[in-house]
């Protein structure tokens, strides 16, 4: 009988998760002008996950791609700086962080509230000390879809529109 009930609890936990998932906002990481975006992606997001510097090359730069991402009406928060692979398993400190914060605030005229680091790594210090920017921890992302605009990551993106 136990083995049954925890069959059934299991069963359920994964139903509610895979509803929860297919009803909620979809995360688009790796956004930035140097990376190239299937339009139908930016349509699925709720949330945008934008890199400030990546291969160092500004968003700020690129005006016109700032107002095209801003014309959306996304959610926007910030994913890393560089995107350097497991760039905040190193320690970083405030000056580093604001690099990027300063970059997306000349980009689309607000500072970051939402953080989301490169490969969702970090060490516990740097996790502790982001400077008033709200760190989405792996709890959250579970509930969400996450699709990839160079369509890299654990699994391709056509997976995510599945589950």
């Amino acid at each position: 009988m136990k083995k049954r009930i925890i069959i059934f609890i299991l069963g359920a936990l994964v139903v509610s998760v895979f509803l929860i998932r297919l009803f909620s906002k979809a995360h688009l990481d790796d956004v930035t002008p140097a990376i190239p975006c299937d339009e139908k992606l930016y349509d699925h997001a709720g949330i945008l996950w934008v890199i400030p510097k990546f291969n160092s090359i500004n968003i700020s730069d690129n005006p016109e791609w700032c107002k095209k991402i801003l014309a959306l009406n996304k959610t926007i928060g910030m994913h890393g700086v560089y995107h350097s692979y497991r760039e905040f398993m190193t320690f970083r400190d405030e000056e580093y962080v604001n690099e990027g914060v300063e970059e997306f605030e000349k980009c689309f005229g607000f500072k970051p509230t939402l953080f989301k680091a490169p490969q969702d790594a970090y060490n516990k210090i740097n996790k502790e000390s982001m400077g008033g920017l709200h760190v989405v921890s792996y709890f959250e992302l579970v509930f969400h879809k996450e699709f990839h605009c160079n369509n890299e990551g654990v699994l391709p993106n056509w997976v995510f529109r599945i589950f």
